[in-house]
């Protein structure tokens, strides 16, 4: 792995950027991480340990907010620190509650490095995830561990249409678990929202609209509230995930996939109306690409295209300009026009 330099240099670092953000809310944070200093040796008594979930609150907080090149190695730096802490003499309860801590910040730090299209890197944080909520018997992060692992596995994100058996067991898998209860409305949402996209690429539609109806559902029904169990739990991680949409940009993907692209677009467009969240803006218009480039719409896909590397730009990732790539296979039988000539000196630069 190569060096990121001092860990303490890093975490300054991260308080000064984020002061920017967060303003007045950094005294907690601040705090956090002065606890988390103290601790030299290889032990963590309970107020480390709500240093350490305080601390990764607050990463979890900042993706969005910084670029993923500038939170992965904090993210990095912390989850080092956890896994080092894992090695120290600690009782059962408190053995548990830093193995699920550990598992959040894997997930954020895997999520974080999908982004920058790391895939190796994303997978190995999502298997410590995965391996670090199941020791801490936390259901929940197991459940949203293993979904995001399905992402990282799943060719979707590198527009290549053909199903994927590893994303497709990690998702049976968490729906599994899910059924033993104590797993957020919003949690299951997304699970079975991306169970959707999966059905899509083997063209299987009533699986598509079968998840589609869960994920309304777990969406609609009673909710859980994670806190009260002790996990802090990755539900702010996806607070762009709500009743007011969200689905829509996944039903949109599947129909592109089952080969409805006019039904497609129509849907990723309202999608795509309802949210200011930049990165969910940048997935929407690579979908809503690709969809017109399928139905040979060139010049409507090379538009969203730019708004695409416009976003990747302001963002700071490189998984959408690799989505792009694949988007650009699909205009080959347009390869001659000026306007993807253009695109090309763009996207390949």
């Amino acid at each position: 792995m190569e060096a990121h330099g001092n860990g303490d240099d890093v975490d300054r670092r991260a308080l000064l950027r984020s002061a920017a953000v967060w303003g007045a809310a950094m005294v907690a944070p601040q705090t956090a991480l002065m606890e988390l200093r103290a601790m030299r040796a290889r032990t963590a008594d309970p107020a480390w340990l709500r240093a350490a979930a305080a601390w990764t609150r607050h990463l979890v907080s900042a993706y969005g907010s910084l670029p993923p090149a500038e939170l992965l190695p904090e993210a990095r730096t912390h989850l080092n620190r956890l896994s080092g802490a894992l090695g120290g003499d600690l009782s059962f309860a408190d053995r548990a509650r830093l193995s699920s801590i550990t598992a959040e910040t894997a997930c954020l730090k895997g999520w974080t490095a999908m982004q920058l299209g790391w895939w190796g890197e994303a997978r190995g944080d999502l298997a410590m995830a995965v391996a670090a909520a199941a020791a801490g018997d936390d259901l929940p992060t197991h459940v949203q561990a293993l979904t995001l692992a399905s992402a990282t596995y799943s060719f979707i994100p590198r527009g290549i249409r053909k199903p994927s058996g590893p994303a497709q067991r990690h998702l049976n898998e968490a729906i599994a678990l899910s059924r033993a209860g104590g797993v957020t409305g919003l949690t299951r949402a997304w699970m079975y929202a991306r169970v959707t996209e999966e059905r899509a690429l083997t063209r299987d539609e009533h699986g598509v609209y079968g998840a589609l109806r869960k994920a309304e559902g777990a969406l609609s029904g009673p909710r859980v509230d994670q806190d009260r169990q002790g996990f802090f739990g990755l539900d702010g991680f996806l607070s762009y995930f709500n009743d007011d949409g969200a689905l829509g940009g996944y039903l949109g993907v599947s129909l592109a996939h089952l080969g409805y692209h006019g039904e497609a677009i129509g849907q990723l467009s309202e999608t795509l109306g309802g949210t200011t969240d930049p990165l969910q803006q940048a997935a929407l218009h690579t979908e809503i690409s690709r969809a017109y480039a399928n139905a040979r719409v060139p010049d409507a896909a090379v538009q969203h295209a730019h708004q695409v590397l416009d976003l990747a730009a302001t963002t700071g990732t490189t998984l959408r300009v690799e989505r792009m790539r694949g988007v650009r296979y699909s205009l080959e039988p347009f390869a001659g026009m000026a306007a993807v000539r253009d695109l090309d000196q763009r996207l390949y630069a």
